[in-house]
This record gives structure tokens, sequence and C-alpha cells, in this order.
């Protein structure tokens, strides 16, 4: 694979300002590498879909190139995150009416991103390339709730029109967390459904004849909560689009195939939820029989394929390719999640911390995952934690991974020291996943770890593709004054 026919899949994990800080540096290297026209598919999760919301709001609810992220949108957003406060703004639209900590406090958070963070217009508005996937979590159901410029819903309560609905509302709900914020009130009684997502696409009877609510789920309305509840990577709105190139491999680790699901039993759920959304297509005889080879749930056995095997995989990886045209090649997950640390009980905080704990388990089960898959398909995505350090992150690429092996210890040691350290790194980390207003100095240094551990993730495990991933110092475009 070349870059000319890279497909990026983008995640943006929540984690509050700290996560849109931390993303601001990723898609400011991905500006500096001249990839954010590679990028065909976006999924975000709270922190992370206040962060993309307000991008497109500084843009007219357009994608943005280079020139225009870097000279326009990274100053407007510098100034949003160091001088107002989300959590002062969300607040003072609470206590106009005190009844409203009862109920409904999300809608009034989508009313401070509107009326005081100018994140104004509807899902309508937005482009349609790249898409742009909103993840939220229906109470309800337990179910993943997606928003995009067209369609709205998850597959048990059905899928429903959306271009009308306010892009605030979509990044409230997605920003939902329980405790501080709380659910936004979906008036379901007021659209039509749908049992699939291609339904819902094609439809065009504005009326809601043929158009049902499940019976299962005929409620006047639904709570949409944090997507972070369900998936805080927002990974699995992009599973089913991701295809990476299958690649022969020595590596026992490499389990190659070109469908994801063939790959990853753990997500047969997911999968199965999908399903209702698209029709799946049948693999070739040869995938048949890889998914056989490789559906036991044990992965330490050695699957690599013969070079005629692998021909056909290849081919039939390129089939799917064209038939799907939100298809990815190369997925970047960007996770800002806050890391669980050991405390002791305060029954003040108990609550919240039995929330984030089956969420941090879910997380931590995807990233897994997802790191499989790509040491699986090599220059097939990126994984940006940040809780990691460039050094730690080009250390294991050339020493455990086997990557960068023209690259001395001394050129890596340099890329280090010219970069953010472990201690600097934990001391950003006690921003934790608040809204409040940032000082230059968190904003600033949290958007150069984004920054750096992307360029230091992109060099160190796809550098042979070429222009776009060579190292890029920090320091080259952001001088100090």
């Amino acid at each position: 694979m070349d870059t000319k026919n890279l497909r990026i899949g983008l995640t943006l994990s929540g984690g509050g300002h700290r996560a849109g800080a931390f993303h601001l540096g990723v898609l400011a290297r991905l500006a500096d590498g001249n990839l954010l026209n590679k990028i065909k598919l976006v999924s975000t999760v709270s922190g992370g879909s206040i962060v993309m919301g307000l991008i497109y709001a500084a843009n007219n609810n357009q994608w943005f190139t280079r020139e225009a992220y870097k000279n326009h949108i990274l100053p407007a957003m510098r100034k949003l995150y160091t001088e107002r406060n989300l959590e002062s703004d969300f607040m003072s639209h609470l206590t106009r009416f005190p009844i409203r900590w009862l109920r409904r406090r999300a809608n009034h958070l989508a009313e401070a991103l509107s009326e005081d963070w100018g994140m104004t217009g509807e899902l309508s508005r937005l482009t349609s390339d790249p898409r742009w996937i909103i993840n939220a979590t229906t109470i309800e159901t337990g179910k993943n709730w997606r928003f995009d410029r067209e369609v709205m819903g998850d597959y048990k309560v059905g899928y429903t029109l959306s271009g009308k609905f306010p892009i605030s509302e979509a990044v409230a709900a997605s920003a939902g967390f329980p405790v501080f914020i709380g659910p936004l009130e979906f008036a379901s009684q007021d659209y039509c459904f749908v049992e699939t997502y291609a339904e819902a696409k094609k439809a065009v009877n504005k009326n809601c004849i043929g158009y049902r609510l499940s019976a299962e789920f005929e409620l006047k309305e639904l709570n949409l909560w944090d997507g972070g509840l369900y998936d805080n990577l927002g990974i699995q709105a992009v599973l089913r689009h991701f295809k990476p190139e299958p690649r022969a491999h020595n590596n026992a680790e490499s389990v190659s195939s070109s469908n994801l699901e063939l790959q990853l039993p753990m997500f047969d759920e997911l999968y199965r939820a999908d399903r209702k959304e698209i029709d799946q297509e049948q693999p070739t005889p040869e995938v048949a029989r890889h998914a056989a080879s490789t559906s036991s749930p044990d992965l330490e056995h050695d699957h690599t394929l013969d070079l005629e095997s692998v021909k056909e995989l290849k081919a039939d990886h390129n089939r799917r390719l064209t038939k799907d045209q939100e298809a990815v090649n190369f997925l970047i997950v960007s996770d800002a999640s806050p890391a669980i640390k050991p405390t002791s009980f305060d029954r003040k905080w108990s609550f919240k911390r039995l929330v984030t704990l089956p969420a941090d388990h879910t997380r931590m089960m995807y990233s897994k995952q997802i790191v499989t898959v790509m040491r699986a398909h090599p220059y097939s995505g990126a994984y940006l934690q940040f809780d990691n350090d460039v050094g730690y992150v080009l250390g294991r690429a050339k020493h455990k991974d086997h990557m960068l092996e023209d690259i001395s210890d001394g050129e890596i040691n340099q890329i280090a020291a010219e970069s953010l350290s472990k201690k600097q790194i934990a001391k950003l980390a006690d921003f934790g996943t608040s809204v409040r207003k940032m000082t230059h100095h968190e904003f600033s240094g949290i958007y150069r770890h984004g920054y750096e551990l992307a360029d230091a993730t992109l060099y160190a495990y796809n550098s042979e593709l070429g222009a776009g991933f060579e190292h890029i110092p920090f320091k080259r475009h952001h001088p100090s004054p």
C-alpha cells in the first residue's frame, strides 16, 4: 500500500478537555504530514466529540485543509479552551431554572455549547467526506447510539433521519457523563424509525408512512448518555469498515485475514449488531477456510499463510474495498482515556468509580485487540495511548517489534530527549477529565504531547509508507517565541 491509496479512519476518545487538547495535537501532526485529506471516517466519543464539534463550528461546519487548521482553527481552539470554562457555562444554564438539576442536564450542556461556544447548525450541514460518527449510549437498550449527518439510532431501537438534529445536542449526548451531566432526553415520539441503517439512509418519505418505532421500545422519550459508557474509544463504529491490507508475516503473533470479524471472535456480538445495518458479503473459499483456522479463541498459534494464500486474501480485500465506499485501510486510535489509579474508598465518589471501572475494562479489551490486528498487519495503523512517552514507543518498536532497524539507539535517544518526558506527561495527566478552563501551560503541554506521540508512532510503525510518516520534530512547526 502506498499513500496514494491510503484511506484513514480516525477515532477520538473521551476524556474531557484533556482529550480535546491531545486530539488537537494529533490532528496537527496529521496536518503537517499532509494527511488530513486522507481521512475518510471519524468516530468520536465525549471529549473527542466536543473538540470535533468545535473544530467544525470554527470552519463553518466544513472539513478543513492543513492551512485552515493551522492558521485559523488551532488559534480559535486555544482561545476557547484557555479563556472559557465549559463547566461554568453549563452550570449557568442549569441555575437559570433550579428544577433543571433533576433532569435534562445534557440538554442544557447543548445550550451552553450552542450559545456560549458557537457550536451551531444541524447535522445535515456537515460534509459527507469524511463521515463523522458521534457516539452515545442508549440507556434503555444499553447499546451504542450513533449520529451522523443523515441517520441516527441504535440497532435495538431502530434508525431514523437525523438531518435536522442540532450538532450541539448530538455532542452533548455523547458527553453526558453520569453524575455531573447526565442524559440527553431524546423525544423519540417525534421521529419515525425503521429497522436498519440502510433503510433509513435510503428513505425519501418524510411523513412517517412505513416507519415505526420497535414495539419493544414504544417510549415517548429515550435517554442518551455518554458514549464512553459503551465504548470510550469509538472503535466499534469503524470496525466493519476497517480492512487492513493482508500481508505475509513471519511473526508468530501474525494472523492474516482480510476480514476483521474473522480475526477477532471477541467482537462477534458487535458484528451481529452491524449486520443489521448492511449486507455482509460472503468471503471467498480461501478466506472461509482461513476463518475456520483462526476462529479458535487461542490466538497463540502461528497462522501465517503461504504466498498464494496471501494473494487470494489480497484479491478479496481489494474487492471489499471497492464495494465499501467508507472502507478504511489505515486506523488511527487517539486514546486520551483516563487511567484507573488505585485509591482509597470514598463514598462521595464511589458511584463515579463504579461507572468508570467497567468502561475502563472495555477500553482495555478493545485496545488489546486492535493492537493485535495492527501487529498482524504491518503499516495498517497507529494506537496512541496518552500515558506512553516517545522514548517508550520508539524503543519498543525497535527492540520488541523489530521495526526501525536502520535507526540507531543514539538517534532514538536524541528524538526522545527532544520530547516530553514520562514525568512531564504524568503531570499533564493530572488535569483529569474535567471540562474546566485550561491554563495556557496545560493546553500547550497536552497539545504538544498529542503531536509528539502521534509523530513517534506513525514514524516507528509506518515510516515505510513514505511521505507523511517521516519523523517531524514538534519544534520544526512550533518554534519558540
